[in-house]
């Protein structure tokens, strides 16, 4: 068996040591897989849960506030309301005087 260094960054040395960790393989097996070109959906993979597939992304989002869905037809109706006044008023800029 041929030994091969590679130099990566640490984001990417990060990226490496993540995919091993998830997949229970060394960092050498992960890459051995990559070269071979191992379809995705392996048994490894098949058997992975929907929190191990987003778990980077939990709460690195804002949800938005509080109040998200209250009064959310209300709210709408306002906007729509605001959108039409803005459009009249534009078309009355917009027209020629007589």
């Amino acid at each position: 068996m041929g030994t091969l260094t590679v130099r990566l960054s640490a984001e990417d040395d990060a990226l490496l040591a993540r995919l091993a960790r998830q997949n229970g393989a060394s960092k050498s097996e992960v890459i051995r897989e990559l070269v071979r070109g191992a379809p995705r959906g392996t048994a490894r993979e098949s058997t992975l849960r929907a929190y191990d597939l987003m778990k980077d992304g939990i709460g690195c989002w804002d949800g938005g506030g509080k109040n998200l869905s209250e009064r959310t037809g209300d709210k709408f109706s306002a906007m729509l309301l605001e959108e039409r006044k803005r459009r009249d008023s534009a078309r009355r800029r917009d027209r020629p005087r007589r």
